[in-house]
């Protein structure tokens, strides 16, 4: 026996049970043992059981005990002195423990006609004398549970909590059985329970096991000859000491250190211990070659030094900026501590920056490569330019940058193509596209078709096959996939198939791509404020405030421009839709401030009406018209595309009436109507204007009032048709079709408000309903009659008579004592 394996045979006696229930998670051949002993435990049987330390052993063994204690038979649980009686059973656990002489007497025993006998014993160190035992059955093995079989020990876990279970514990049935403890115990980490008994396996081990088990923590490969040639022993040595781990039950069935036990074999490992095994391990990785990626992570906790250590850090950030741009990241700056050029490596460390949305340092990175004429992929810094500029809103710097790259780095994004279309420069666009159909075979095949489907897709969308230019844009965004977090693009194909999407009408093929993006994307992603602000401006459309308020309060710290504007518009969007013209004002300087630092382009579109529309109500739409000019001069030279052009002349036309400009309101409608006929979302927009103008002029039709609603929701308007008929709602003296128009209003909103109140509240014996209810916290908030009329589709009229009545129900109290009463009663309803 090995000295490892004897090592072992010193701890009888001094072990823990494996498994002490009988609720568990026990092999078929397990259960078949159990149920036969319980249907017949007067039958003889020699049955082996094995399995590592912590698969359940001790519990069958237990659960064995019960059924013949029941069945009135005497169980040993160790071997007898002499011949046990005739009603006699024996259990033997850990017989792997045992020396020569009790083995022979085991054998014995297990000869003897119609002996009772059942074994139990770890794999390793092997026994031959175990293995050539005469059965009456085959030998029962144990082993570590499967996902489904942690479920069942683990009813209710949510799959986040099983796969913690599962990827801490290594399915050993002992640890899960300690998760499944700590869970019903509500411990925070009900997992870190199993760390105590890892614990006390670890102090009872010999120097060599627990040696490698701080190997394997470290990112060591379970391989005897590699783990020898580290820990500096020989092969048996290293065979034995793996042997022995995993049949202790610290390794998973794959060889890999299970969670726990790598936690709690590092945490009870002084540091300077770990930096050596790590600094060992990086060098003989080094000298084997093969994948730099592990090795560089090692080279960085150790903060290696020197020529090798940065080669091999630079080509591990090489390999990590294909899955990880945050390693990568550190990766490069590890090569450049440990002496590698700055210069040379800052166009790779610019676009991992970019990739994980440090923009600032992104352009800083790729100034300084793009400033030396000797650094050879000054294309790559080129692109992460183009990229931080198209951000910050200055397509047209970073068109220029795209196009100064080598015609297959211009392939791989379509990035020119993209910027020129969204300045106006539609012949320029043209050329540029032209000249990367007849490059695409020279670049590797997903990057040249994500690149092709890119800037085809814009493009179609500005010459009138709008639908198959959106189908393309969703394949990019389908094809890039998971890459999207690895692939710098100056706006990701999911965002601009869900922009397109939009300004045709289709929400719900936005709100998919959006949503896919950020399952998909890790939070500090370049492209998640983009997605998440695109999905409030879904939200917005459709009239879901409550959606529009999280994602403006999920915004942290400094925003691009785009993103900036876009969450302007969401602010003052979402202060017009609540009639809030308080909350307009506020936010009014924020969306001022974030056009002064956006040059307008074709992306922008729809938040720069949203915000003309404001400064209309605000009578400061002075300052916009230089900005509507110009988005009308962009739109002249890419030849008035109906998918760009209506939104703006839809929120054109709303800005004019809110200035009471009639013709500028008339404009807007007929630019609308001459659009018509190029396809459904232009018709839907064209008739639901020439509907506002004839509203406002008196002429209400309710069935062409509702039609047109009906056609600007099922684009995405949703709030717009509503508000459309219930304006024509307060505008006509019929009272039939005012309720009518009334009702439908109200009906066209997917279901209540999200900010809308309970059904009543009570205040001592006053009791509001739920419409009485809503009209009291929007007069609280210091709305008018004609405010809260518009808000609740209702007329002025009928809002004093709902306060009338609350005021009567309150025993007709000064209006200060009945503002202060209902704002206590609506802040009781809130909580």
């Amino acid at each position: 026996m090995t000295g490892v394996g004897a090592h072992l045979a010193d701890r009888q006696g001094n072990r823990q049970r494996d498994w002490h229930t009988d609720r568990l998670a026990l092999s078929g051949a397990a259960r078949r043992l159990l149920t036969d002993v319980r249907t017949d435990p007067r039958a003889g049987l020699v049955a082996g059981v094995t399995g590592p330390g912590g698969t359940g052993k001790s519990g069958l063994l237990d659960a064995l005990t019960q059924a013949y204690d029941q069945a009135g038979l005497t169980v040993h649980h160790g071997l007898p002195d002499g011949p046990p009686s005739a009603d006699a059973v024996v259990l033997l656990d850990d017989a792997h423990l045992l020396d020569e002489v009790r083995l022979t007497d085991l054998t014995t025993l297990a000869g003897r006609p119609g002996a009772r006998l059942v074994v139990a014993y770890r794999p390793w160190p092997l026994r031959p004398a175990l293995s050539t035992l005469a059965r009456s059955r085959p030998e029962v093995r144990l082993g570590h549970l499967d996902r489904s079989e942690v479920a069942a020990l683990l009813p209710g876990a949510s799959p986040d909590l099983l796969d913690e279970v599962c990827a801490r514990t290594g399915g050993s049935p002992a640890l899960v059985e300690l998760a499944a403890a700590g869970l019903r115990a509500g411990r925070t980490d009900p997992v870190g329970a199993g760390l105590d008994r890892v614990g006390g396996e670890l102090d009872r081990l010999p120097p060599l096991v627990r040696g490698l088990l701080l190997a394997l923590a470290v990112g060591a490969e379970a391989s005897a000859r590699s783990l020898a040639e580290l820990l500096a022993t020989d092969l048996a040595a290293a065979t034995d000491a793996l042997d022995c781990a995993w049949s202790v039950g610290l390794l998973a069935d794959t060889g890999e250190v299970i969670g726990l036990v790598a936690q709690a074999v590092t945490r009870s490992t002084s540091g300077i211990a770990q930096r050596e095994t790590k600094r060992r391990l990086a060098e003989l990785q080094l000298d084997h070659g093969g994948p730099l990626l592990p090795t560089g992570r090692l080279l960085l906790d150790v903060g290696a030094r020197g020529p090798r250590a940065a080669a091999a850090l630079e080509a591990a950030g090489d390999e990590a900026l294909t899955d990880s741009a945050a390693l990568a990241t550190d990766l490069f700056a590890g090569a450049v501590a440990a002496g590698a050029s700055p210069v040379r490596l800052a166009a790779r460390r610019a676009e991992a920056a970019a990739l994980t949305g440090d923009l600032d340092g992104a352009l800083r990175l790729a100034d300084r490569a793009l400033a030396d004429t000797a650094v050879s992929d000054r294309a790559r810094a080129a692109s992460v330019a183009a990229t931080v500029l198209a951000h910050r809103g200055m397509l047209g710097d970073s068109a220029t940058l795209s196009l100064s790259a080598d015609t297959a780095a211009r392939a791989a994004t379509g990035a020119a193509v993209t910027a020129l279309l969204g300045v106006g420069e539609l012949d320029a666009a043209e050329r540029e596209l032209s000249v990367l159909d007849s490059a695409r075979t020279d670049t590797p095949a997903l990057v040249a078709s994500v690149g092709s489907l890119i800037a085809h897709g814009v493009h179609h969308t500005v010459s009138g096959a709008e639908l198959v230019g959106l189908s393309e844009l969703v394949q990019a965004a389908r094809l890039l996939g998971e890459r999207a977090n690895t692939t710098l693009l100056p706006d990701a194909p999911a965002a601009l198939a869900a922009l397109v999407a939009i300004h045709l009408g289709e929400p719900d093929v936005a709100a998919r791509m959006v949503d896919r993006a950020l399952t998909s994307q890790p939070a500090g992603a370049i492209d998640v404020t983009r997605c998440r602000l695109l999905n409030g401006w879904i939200a917005l459309l459709r009239g879901e405030l409550a959606t529009v308020e999280t994602t403006l309060a999920q915004l942290t710290g400094l925003l691009e421009p785009r993103d900036e504007l876009y969450a302007a518009a969401l602010a003052v969007g979402l202060a017009r839709r609540r009639t809030d013209l308080p909350g307009l004002m506020a936010a009014w300087p924020q969306a001022r401030e974030a056009l002064l630092a956006h040059p307008v382009d074709l992306y922008v579109l729809q938040p720069l009406g949203e915000i003309a529309v404001a400064a209309a109500k605000l009578h400061e739409d002075h300052l916009l018209a230089g900005h509507l000019s110009q988005a009308e001069a962009m739109l002249d030279r890419l030849g008035r595309p109906p998918l760009w052009s209506g939104p703006l002349h839809w929120y054109g036309l709303h800005a004019a009436i809110a200035a009471e400009s009639p013709a500028a309101a008339v404009r807007h409608a007929r630019s609308m109507t001459a659009m018509a006929s190029r396809g459904r979302c232009a018709a839907a927009l064209a008739r639901a204007g020439g509907s506002w103008l004839r509203v406002l002029a008196g002429d209400v039709d309710v069935a062409a009032v509702t039609g047109a609603a009906r056609d600007i929701q099922a684009i995405g308007l949703v709030w717009d048709g509503a508000r459309l008929a219930g304006q024509a709602a307060i505008r006509t003296t019929d009272r039939k079709a005012m309720a009518t128009l009334l009702s439908f209003a109200r009906a066209l909103q997917e279901g209540p408000p999200a900010d809308a109140a309970p059904a009543a509240a009570q205040s001592g014996e006053v009791t509001l309903s739920s419409r009485e209810l809503e009209v009291a916290a929007l007069l609280v908030d210091g709305m008018t009659y004609k405010q809260i009329g518009e808000r609740l589709f209702i007329s002025a009229k009928t809002v004093e008579h709902h306060i009338a009545r609350i005021r009567h129900r309150l025993g007709d109290p000064a209006r200060r004592e009945m503002v202060a009463r209902l704002r206590m009663m609506v802040g009781a309803t809130a909580v």
